[in-house]
């Protein structure tokens, strides 16, 4: 945008430099944030969620106890008070979020031929990973958003001790649902409970698996009495833990 705020410049495709325009030739401004790509930083950083629904990433985070200010990744400046603040997770610690994380294998065999590749921190559609769980519909900031059938793998390296998650049918896409699903730790069963034939009605399952020295974790989610119908499966706030 022009300092005086009557102008903009761009640069059109095909294009080396920017040109200026002025605002009234311009009939309507979109932005598309599919398209933004913003650096995450290579050490630990929180994410604040806030009242209004505004996420925030902090490179730098302190409080007096009535109002939290540091940072941000990018190096604004930042101060919220503690009234505004819903959560503050702290990401790239100890804990390691798998969607900050490249699988070493994906199968996905759709039902008669169709697809839903997998997405990270949205569901398979695209919309905020949604789960049913005690306290009603949760919207989870982290983690994969799948469809049967798929499965995922992980390389370890004997760096974790345990895999946490919530797993379950989107609470809005999935509410047809029903999928087996499945933890395998080194190719081997973890035989959790309630996972057989879940249902979007049942709620979401909260799952610890010890991983202690294993070399490679899968999750698997396999087709229900219904085939793929409605069977968006979300992995919640899905972590490997050191």
């Amino acid at each position: 945008m022009a300092a005086d705020g009557a102008g903009l410049r761009f640069k059109p495709d095909g294009e080396k430099a920017a040109k200026p325009y002025a605002i009234s030739t311009v009939a309507a401004l979109a932005l598309d944030p599919t398209l933004a790509r913003v650096r995450t930083p290579k050490g630990p950083f929180a994410r604040l969620t806030l009242a209004d629904g505004s996420r925030v990433s902090m490179a730098t985070l302190l409080s007096d106890g009535g109002v939290l200010t540091g940072a941000t990744v990018t190096g604004a400046k930042v101060s919220v008070p503690m009234g505004e603040l819903i959560a503050a997770d702290i990401r790239r610690g100890k804990a390691v979020e798998l969607a900050d994380l490249k699988p070493t294998a994906v199968k996905e065999d759709g039902f008669n031929g169709v697809v839903w590749p997998w997405v990270t921190n949205r569901s398979v559609r695209g919309k905020p990973l949604r789960l049913t769980t005690a306290r009603g519909v949760e919207v989870f900031d982290s983690g994969l958003g799948v469809h049967s059938r798929s499965s995922m793998t992980y390389k370890l390296a004997g760096k974790y001790k345990r895999f946490e998650a919530a797993v379950g049918l989107d609470a809005v896409s999935g509410a047809r649902g029903a999928v087996d699903v499945r933890v395998l730790v080194d190719g081997q069963d973890a035989k959790l409970d309630g996972l057989t034939g879940l249902t979007a009605s049942a709620g979401a399952k909260a799952i610890r698996v010890d991983v202690s020295g294993a070399k490679e974790l899968t999750l698997v989610v396999d087709y229900g009495p219904g085939g793929d119908v409605q069977d968006d499966v979300n992995w919640g706030n899905a972590r490997l833990v050191e």
